[in-house]
């Protein structure tokens, strides 16, 4: 006798992504492309450049708590501060650092605050012409065995005239004083590929 209760056969889970890569690029004009893995049978990441170095770390939710253990800035002095758990802040070019890590980079690049208006946090410049002296950001993985190297050129963005705007032609610090957990915006990602491998718990970067 069947169910009077019963819906019928349960419907099949649908297909979810089993992997995602995304390519950042360092021009803010050009595109970059995005590819879905919806199929665990269809081995992305097998099917990659093997001459291409990627940084994986495990995750057990691809871009969220990657284990960094510490963030270094070198230059003439080395500082180096502990950290928890980084994450992945895709919807914002910010890297949020450690106070210490900030005030540091800070003191070398002597950004210039531009106030956006009541409410709405501030926009740093600094001199275009000194980023060749700014230090690398350096985020150390599992306890310092990787390495994730942030560069100037990456952290620095020159406003070129398709963006427009009030900062045409003048250099933007995207790096903030951090609040809480770190948070890895994507200015760390330009001119990088990451990887969000659900089916391995695990995340990648191009070194």
């Amino acid at each position: 006798m069947s169910d009077p209760f019963s819906k019928g056969k349960p419907k099949e889970p649908k297909n979810q992504q089993s992997s995602l890569m995304i390519t950042v690029p360092m021009d803010t004009e050009t595109e970059g492309p995005l590819v879905l893995e919806p199929e665990p049978g269809w081995k992305l990441f097998h099917h990659m450049d093997t001459s291409i170095d990627i940084l994986w770390t495990p995750t057990k939710q691809p871009g969220r708590r990657i284990n960094a253990t510490s963030i270094v800035v070198e230059k003439g002095i080395s500082l180096s501060s502990s950290t928890g758990p980084v994450t992945l802040a895709l919807h914002t070019p910010y890297i949020r650092l450690p106070r210490d890590i900030y005030n540091l980079l800070a003191e070398i690049a002597k950004p210039e605050p531009f106030g956006m208006g009541r409410g709405m946090e501030s926009v740093d410049l600094v001199c275009c012409n000194a980023t060749s002296a700014y230090p690398n950001i350096n985020l150390n993985l599992e306890a310092g065995a990787q390495q994730l190297i942030i560069k100037p050129s990456q952290y620095v963005l020159h406003v070129g005239k398709a963006l427009g705007g009030p900062f045409t032609d003048k250099c933007v610090l995207l790096a903030k004083e951090g609040r809480g957990e770190l948070e890895i915006g994507y200015a760390a990602l330009r001119g990088r590929t990451v990887w969000f491998d659900w089916a391995n718990a695990r995340t990648g970067f191009t070194t």
